[in-house]
């Protein structure tokens, strides 16, 4: 959309302010596109949207807007055009009603399905999620195919391209009119997944298929498996799009029960420095439990993510790795792993004389030695 409106002469960098409305995903790309060309951009979405939606808009984007959730997508146009008519230089790219939009599908997406699935002898089955999507893809493959069936899915709870009326669902948003760039000549065929469905299935698909993906690409993957069961599809080759990505949604309902809950453990218990061990009455490595504490401070300054030092001391296996490697490199130069094998093989074998084994030179024994015990 950027490159189609500097070819036509529209916008400028360094001179144009980009404004557009978004729900997250396509607000993310024209910041990053922004950024390496040097625009300003303004984005308006709606507060429903998912916290990593909103974090990676408000960080790449000069500027972002949060709508209030009954005035859903509709409230972020409506607060985009009303920028739009008091910032100078200012351009909306008008993502629901830009051609370049499915054209680029026409362009790239089109030609990508019909090569990768051996389109001219194989190919007969197409579902999309987004409108832009299914349009562009559909005037490419279905000149090439007649029997190509191009089928759009959306959520139960918002029918639009059904002919009901727009609504906020639980997990996202869907456009708030039938925009413009649909063209509805392609689509066979809608069909309505419900919320649950849609969840349910964008869970299984990371534990069954190895897909981190969005709830919209639940509900994708549930329509298709709705299709694949017809009788009369029987053999046919059925092609989905996945068009949202799991990360997105760490914070949404999707991962609610995934069992990402922080533990709690009674403070008192915990030992602050669990290396503090004493052998023959020697404490072990102090200057590695200061180490150890600095660590601990270090990941708790740097890592947003992490809320204690106890958080810290059990769930990060890097900090235990580096740690249990001091305590054996303070064991090793002391010599404590030489002297419990030979007093262990001692008893076993009731020999005093082993203890008069001297230690062994050879790094390879010395490690046989270690491993053993």
């Amino acid at each position: 959309m950027i490159s189609d409106a500097e070819q036509a002469g529209r916008i400028q960098p360094g001179k144009t302010v980009l404004i557009e409305p978004t729900s997250g995903n396509t607000g993310i790309a024209l910041a990053f596109v922004a950024a390496v060309k040097g625009y300003k951009l303004i984005l308006t979405m709606p507060e429903t949207m998912s916290l990593e939606r909103r974090v990676s808009c408000s960080r790449s984007a000069r500027k972002s807007f949060l709508l209030p959730a009954p005035r859903g997508m509709k409230g972020a146009i409506l607060k985009a055009e009303e920028l739009l008519a008091s910032t100078p230089n200012s351009y909306m790219l008008q993502q629901f009603d830009n051609p370049a939009n499915p054209k680029i599908h026409f362009e790239t997406t089109g030609p990508e399905i019909w090569q990768d699935t051996d389109g001219p002898r194989r190919f007969s089955s197409l579902r999309c999620w987004h409108r832009r999507n299914i349009t562009g893809v559909a005037e490419y493959i279905k000149p090439k195919k007649p029997s190509f069936k191009a089928i759009a899915v959306e959520p139960t709870d918002s029918p639009v391209l059904s002919g009901g009326k727009p609504a906020h669902t639980r997990f996202r948003e869907s456009a708030p009119v039938c925009s413009s760039i649909l063209r509805r000549d392609l689509v066979d065929e809608v069909i309505t997944v419900s919320n649950e469905d849609s969840i349910n299935m964008a869970r299984r698909l990371p534990l069954e298929e190895g897909l981190l993906v969005g709830i919209s690409s639940g509900a994708a993957v549930v329509a298709a498996l709705q299709v694949a069961k017809r009788p009369e599809n029987a053999g046919k080759l059925i092609v989905v799009v996945l068009p949202s990505f799991g990360e997105r949604y760490l914070s949404s309902i999707l991962f609610e029960d995934s069992g990402t809950r922080r533990c709690r453990f009674p403070r008192q218990k915990f030992r602050p420095d669990p290396w503090l061990i004493k052998v023959g009455g020697t404490t072990i490595d102090a200057a590695s439990a200061v180490a150890n504490r600095e660590d601990v401070a270090t990941v708790l300054e740097r890592d947003p993510a992490a809320r204690s030092r106890l958080e810290v001391y059990l769930c990060y296996a890097g900090l235990h790795a580096v740690w249990f490697y001091r305590m054996n490199h303070w064991l090793w130069n002391h010599n404590f792993l030489l002297q419990g094998a030979l007093a262990v093989a001692s008893k076993l074998v009731g020999s005093p004389a082993l203890r008069s084994i001297p230690e062994p030179k050879s790094a390879a024994v010395s490690s046989s030695i270690m491993a053993w015990v």
